[in-house]
């Protein structure tokens, strides 16, 4: 019998790479929830046009469709947006998530994406278990979505991790603005005091469809194979699509003093995620897999 698999977020940059990996793997029913009208790669059956913070709305469907699995990869990203209105930030991030956790733990099995952010940066290579300390207010309710997860106690999985990729229609994130730059000859700063182990949206779509079948509860780290700077991953997006090295400029991320706190390093010990599912995505693999998707889009 199908898992019924529900995916919030299911359009964002995310969601689509989650729901087009889920749409392959055997065995499961996949259903997706978003705020546009449709989805490129669900029929209307298998697609909720609904606005998240419908609290109501969301418990409703939740009920009629009793899902074995929740993938919530539903996210405020817009961290200025976190900070000015703390409330919209916990409502997205901690209300949300209290709804879909509210799922019996004995039938619905629960994965969230978290963020490494909810660490302070300044030692790296964080393990699971180490403390946790968010510096800005998108840290500190993705936090709190955590902690609405965890208050299931088993059958969950609350992936940390720090993404890259791009929308079909062009988004914002820090590769597009990378790729947007490097591709008409412009030059950009890269700071080489951020550290970070980043997964390609592909990579942690992977990641995802291998825990759903997983017996594993708790936290765990999804992170790539190698810490590096983000002036070294510019560096290296550069080198797999055959734009100029020198475009990148290293530079200090003191140089450019930003609105809010940001962690400095926010690197994640992938251990645990190696004995889970067995494997520890490569950076050099995630950027040969963006490319090819990237040129296809």
């Amino acid at each position: 019998m199908s898992k019924k698999t529900l995916i919030t977020g299911v359009n964002g940059m995310l969601g689509s790479f989650v729901v087009q990996e889920l749409l392959q793997r055997p065995g499961l029913d996949v259903y997706g929830l978003g705020k546009s009208e449709s989805n490129e790669w669900l029929d209307p059956e298998h697609y909720f046009q609904l606005n998240l913070l419908d609290l109501e709305s969301l418990e409703k469907l939740l009920g009629e469709l009793s899902p074995d699995v929740i993938v919530h990869c539903a996210a405020e990203v817009n961290l200025d947006r976190c900070e000015s209105d703390p409330a919209y930030a916990d409502k997205i991030h901690r209300d949300v998530s209290a709804v879909l956790a509210a799922c019996d733990p004995a039938t619905t099995r629960v994965i969230y994406v978290s963020t490494d952010s909810v660490f302070d940066g300044k030692q790296g290579n964080y393990t699971e278990e180490d403390k946790t300390h968010p510096l800005n207010y998108y840290a500190m309710s993705k936090f709190h979505g955590e902690e609405a997860v965890r208050k299931r106690g088993e059958n969950y999985v609350i992936l940390r991790t720090n993404i890259y990729g791009f929308k079909k229609n062009n988004g914002n994130s820090l590769f597009e603005w990378i790729a947007k730059k490097l591709s008409a000859g412009e030059g950009i700063t890269g700071f080489d005091d951020l550290l970070f182990n980043p997964l390609y949206v592909g990579q942690l779509a992977q990641v995802i469809g291998d825990l759903i079948g997983n017996k594993y509860s708790g936290t765990l780290n999804a992170a790539c194979d190698e810490f590096v700077s983000k002036y070294k991953f510019a560096v290296d997006i550069a080198h797999e699509f055959g734009w100029d090295e020198s475009l990148v400029a290293k530079g200090n991320s003191d140089m450019f003093p930003a609105k809010l706190e940001r962690p400095k390093n926010t690197t994640l010990n992938t251990s645990k995620l190696n004995t889970v599912v067995g494997y520890v995505p490569s950076l050099k693999g995630g950027l040969q897999q963006l490319h090819k998707d990237f040129q296809s889009k």
